[in-house]
């Protein structure tokens, strides 16, 4: 009878186990739910340009479409980027990669 008393005990703590586990996992994924899916209601903002007088202040063509990539607490721009093609948009500037300092094209 106590054999079977912790044999039971030590399965139920198994799948506990097993359950917290397993959604520790699907939280922690960076992918927001991962293959199933789960959490992924992530909120992407929209892309961020800069306007006309923004761009004349850093002495950039009015023509030219440049995306903010960081803003400082008064809103203005820290970190910019000057689009060429809209694969060149960057759609969440918060999860960029570092960028490395090169020549840029049409300079």
């Amino acid at each position: 009878m106590m054999k079977s008393k912790k044999l039971i005990i030590g399965i139920g703590a198994a799948v506990i186990i097993l359950v917290v586990l397993i959604v520790v996992l699907l939280l922690n994924n960076k992918g927001g739910g991962g293959k199933l899916g789960l959490f992924s209601g992530k909120n992407t903002p929209a892309p961020d340009f800069l306007n006309d007088k923004e761009k004349a202040s850093l002495d950039l063509s009015s023509d030219a479409k440049v995306q903010s990539l960081r803003r400082d607490d008064n809103g203005e721009v820290m970190i910019y980027k000057i689009i060429y093609d809209d694969s060149d948009i960057v759609a969440d500037p918060a999860n960029m990669p570092p960028i490395s300092p090169r020549v840029l094209p049409n300079q």
